[in-house]
C-alpha cells in the first residue's frame, strides 16, 4: 500500500437530509428529532447499529440552500407546511426560491408534509405530491397522534430516499399515478415451516405497500432454470429471511443467505424459531436480526418491512459513499475492498481476500479486538478501516494505537441552538462516536466534574456500554477517570451502580463551588494527568465561574501546552473560543481573556495538525471529517504500533 496517499482528498457528501419547519410550530421539533433517531442515530445506539445518514435542522429562512445542494450528490428537503408557514410571507417566498433551485435537479428533492389543509396551495410546492398525516378517527393525545404521524411519515420516507438514491423517480412528479417501486423484496424461507410467514408478507406486501417482491413458490415460471432465477432476483433484492427452525438444514436456504451477502445485498432476519434447531447455519450472523411471534399480525410486519427498508437505503448510501471514498485513497481499486457490513471471514473469502494485501472499508463504527484479531490470523496483509480512518496512514499501515494516553474531554449540552442547524442531539452523537474511536484505539479518558446530567442521555451509561465493547483488560485498567468536586457531591445510589472500570474521585478543597471547580479544571490539565485535550458544545449560559467550565478547561490546557482540538461546527462554548482565536471579540469573555486567545491562534494549539485542518475542525459539524481530523492530530502525536497479545 505504498501509495496511499498522505491526505485523502475532500469528498462530497452522498447524501445530507435537512428537516425545515417554521420556529412557532411547536411540534416541528418533536418530528424532526424523531427523523434524526429514524435515519441518522438512536438516542441510545451504543452499538452504532444506526443507519447514520446526515440530518440537520432548518428554522431559519437564512439559510444557505445553494450552497447545501452543491455540497452533497443527493440532498432531500423535508418541509414541514403548517400554518406559521402559510400567513408568513417571507417563509412562503423561501419555499419558493427553493423549489426553483431544485427544479430540474434529478439528485435533489422536496418533500413536503402537509400538516395544515392549506399547505398545497404554496407556491412552488403545488406541483409536488405531498406526504399527508395519518387518517385516524380516534381522538389521541398529542403524544400518540406524533408517534403515529412520525411512524407514517418515517415509512414513506425511508421509501423515497431509497428511491431517490437508485434514481428511480416517480413516473410524474405532478399526477399522482403508480410509481416505480423503491427495491424489490425477497423472501427467503423454508416451506416446511416457513411457508404461512411468506405467504402473510407475500400477501401484506403486495395490499399494503408500493414495494415489489418475490417468493418462489408464485414467481418462478413453470420449466425456467430454477438457480439462474433465484441468483437474478436476489441480486436485484433485499432479503427478507424467514428464519424458522428448518431454515438452516434447507440447501436453497443456505444458498440464497450466500449469495445475498457474498453480492452485499440488504439482509433482514426476522426470528421465528419455535421450538429450536440441531445446528445453526454458521453464516446467518453479522446482519440485522428482529424477533417474530408466531401470529405475525398486521402491525408486526409493517415494522419488519419498514426495517428493512432503512436496511436497504443504509446498503446503497454506504455503497455510494465507501465508492466516492476508496477512489481518493490513491491505490489500486483491485486493492480495496468496500463491504455495507463488518468485515467477516466469509465475505473476505468470497471477495478474494486470501494471501493478497488489501483495504478493507468498511462503515462506522470499527469493529473490536477481538474481531480485529481474528482477520489478522486469516490474513495478517489486510488492513481494516473505517471511514474517519482512512485520513490516516498510521490507524491503516502500522495499526498504531492510542495505547494508555490520557485524553481529557470537555463537554456540556448547547444553552442554545448551535450554529449549521446543529442540536444537543448531533452533540451527542459526536461525542458517541468520539469516544468509541479512542476506546477502540486503547486511550485513556479524563472529565471533570459528573457526567449524569441528562436523564434521556447520561454520559455514564454511553461510557460504560462502549468501555464493555472495546476494552477487554477493563477489569484490570480504569478506562474512565472522573474528577468531582466534593461540594458538589453524587449520591451514594449513583456511584454504587458504576462499574468498576469508571472511577470517581472525590477532589477536595475550602473553596467555594465555583473557585473550587476553578481550581480543578486547572489541577487536571497538567502533562501528567492529561497529554491532549477534546473541546466541544458548551454551555453559554447558566453556567457556574467567571466563564463557561468548556472554555475554562481549553483555555488552561493550552497555557500548560498540551494539544487541544476545539470543534467549533456544534456551536457553543467551543464556537467562543474558536471566535477569539481568530481574534473576533466575545462579549461573554473579559477584554484579558479575549486578547489572551487572540494573541494564541491556531499556532497554540500544538495538536498535531496544519492551520488549515485546525481551520476545517473549528467549522465542520461533519461527524465524520471531524473523528478523522481528531485521530490524525492525536495519532501523529502519540500513536504507536499496535501488538496483537
Amino acid at each position: 500500500m505504498e501509495n496511499l496517499k498522505d491526505t485523502m482528498e475532500k469528498v462530497k457528501n452522498p447524501f445530507n437530509i435537512y428537516v425545515l419547519w417554521h420556529p412557532d410550530y411547536e411540534d416541528g421539533s418533536k418530528y424532526a428529532e424523531i427523523i434524526y433517531e429514524q435515519f441518522s442515530r438512536g438516542i441510545n445506539d451504543y452499538a452504532g447499529e444506526s443507519i447514520g445518514l446526515p440530518v440537520y435542522f432548518v428554522t431559519d429562512i437564512g439559510f444557505d440552500f445553494a450552497h447545501a445542494i452543491e455540497e452533497s450528490e443527493y440532498v432531500a428537503f423535508i418541509v414541514f407546511v403548517d400554518n406559521k408557514v402559510l400567513v408568513n410571507n417571507e417563509w412562503k417566498d423561501t419555499l419558493s426560491v427553493l423549489s426553483r433551485l431544485v427544479e430540474g435537479n434529478t439528485k435533489v428533492k422536496i418533500y413536503p408534509i402537509a400538516i395544515s389543509d392549506g399547505a398545497f396551495n404554496v407556491s412552488g410546492l403545488a406541483k409536488i405530491n405531498f406526504i399527508r398525516q395519518k387518517k385516524d378517527d380516534v381522538v389521541r393525545n398529542l403524544k400518540e397522534k406524533i408517534a403515529i404521524n412520525s411512524a407514517h411519515f418515517c415509512f414513506e420516507l425511508a421509501h423515497e430516499f431509497s428511491r431517490l438514491l437508485f434514481d428511480r423517480n416517480r413516473v410524474s412528479e405532478i399526477e399522482n399515478k403508480s410509481i416505480a417501486p423503491a427495491l424489490k423484496i425477497f423472501i427467503s424461507h423454508a416451506k416446511k415451516d416457513g411457508k404461512e410467514y411468506a405467504e402473510k408478507f407475500n400477501g401484506y406486501i403486495s395490499t399494503n405497500t408500493a414495494l415489489d417482491r418475490f417468493i418462489d413458490v408464485f414467481d418462478i415460471p413453470r420449466g425456467e432454470d430454477f438457480e439462474e432465477n433465484i441468483n437474478r432476483n436476489i441480486a436485484e433484492s433485499a432479503l427478507l429471511i424467514i428464519y424458522t427452525d428448518e431454515y438452516c438444514s434447507r440447501e436453497w436456504c443456505q444458498h440464497e443467505v450466500l449469495f445475498a451477502k457474498r453480492n452485499n445485498r440488504p439482509i433482514i432476519l426476522v426470528d421465528a424459531i419455535a421450538k429450536g434447531e440441531l445446528r445453526r447455519f454458521p453464516y446467518m450472523a453479522n446482519v440485522k436480526t428482529i424477533h417474530a411471534s408466531s401470529l405475525l399480525e398486521k402491525e408486526e410486519m409493517h415494522s419488519i418491512i419498514y426495517q428493512l427498508l432503512l436496511e436497504t437505503l443504509r446498503v446503497r448510501y454506504q455503497k455510494i459513499y465507501l465508492g466516492i471514498l476508496s477512489s481518493g485513497v490513491g491505490i489500486s481499486q483491485e486493492k480495496i475492498l468496500t463491504l455495507p457490513y463488518p468485515p467477516e471471514l466469509y465475505t473476505l473469502l468470497s471477495n478474494g481476500c486470501i494471501n493478497v494485501e488489501k483495504l478493507i472499508l468498511y462503515p462506522e463504527p470499527p469493529i473490536n479486538k477481538h474481531e480485529k484479531e481474528i482477520i489478522k490470523s486469516f490474513n495478517p496483509s489486510l488492513m481494516c478501516c473505517t471511514p474517519a480512518m482512512l485520513n490516516n496512514q498510521s490507524l491503516i499501515l502500522q495499526q498504531k494505537s492510542l495505547k494508555d494516553i490520557i485524553i481529557g474531554i470537555s463537554i456540556s449540552e448547547l444553552t442554545e441552538e448551535g450554529i449549521a442547524s446543529c442540536t444537543n442531539k448531533h452533540l451527542n452523537t459526536m461525542y458517541v462516536e468520539l469516544c468509541r474511536h479512542l476506546l477502540s484505539l486503547q486511550a485513556k479518558l479524563l472529565y471533570a466534574g459528573w457526567l449524569g446530567y441528562s436523564s434521556e442521555f447520561n454520559f455514564v451509561e454511553v461510557l460504560t456500554d462502549l468501555i464493555r465493547n472495546y476494552c477487554f483488560d477493563m477489569e484490570q485498567e480504569n478506562r474512565v477517570t472522573i474528577l468531582n468536586l466534593e461540594q458538589l457531591p453524587i449520591s451514594e445510589e449513583k456511584l454504587a451502580m458504576l462499574p468498576n472500570f469508571i472511577q470517581v474521585t472525590k477532589y477536595h478543597n475550602n473553596k467555594n463551588v465555583e473557585e473550587g471547580l476553578s481550581e480543578l479544571r486547572g489541577y487536571i490539565n497538567t502533562k501528567d494527568k492529561c497529554q491532549a485535550r477534546i473541546v466541544l458544545g458548551g454551555k453559554t449560559t447558566d453556567f457556574l465561574g467567571e466563564m463557561p467550565g468548556v472554555i475554562e478547561e481549553a483555555l488552561i490546557a493550552m497555557r500548560n501546552n498540551i494539544p487541544t482540538y476545539i470543534l467549533g461546527g456544534y456551536g457553543g462554548a467551543a464556537k467562543m473560543i474558536i471566535d477569539c482565536l481568530q481574534g473576533q471579540r466575545v462579549d461573554l469573555l473579559s477584554e484579558t481573556i479575549n486578547e489572551e486567545l487572540k494573541a494564541y491562534g491556531f499556532a497554540r494549539l500544538n495538536n498535531g495538525l496544519t492551520d488549515e485542518q485546525n481551520k476545517e475542525l473549528a467549522t465542520s459539524y461533519n461527524m465524520i471529517n471531524n473523528l478523522s481530523l481528531i485521530l490524525t492530530g492525536l495519532t501523529n502525536l502519540f500513536g504507536e504500533e499496535e501488538h496483537n497479545e
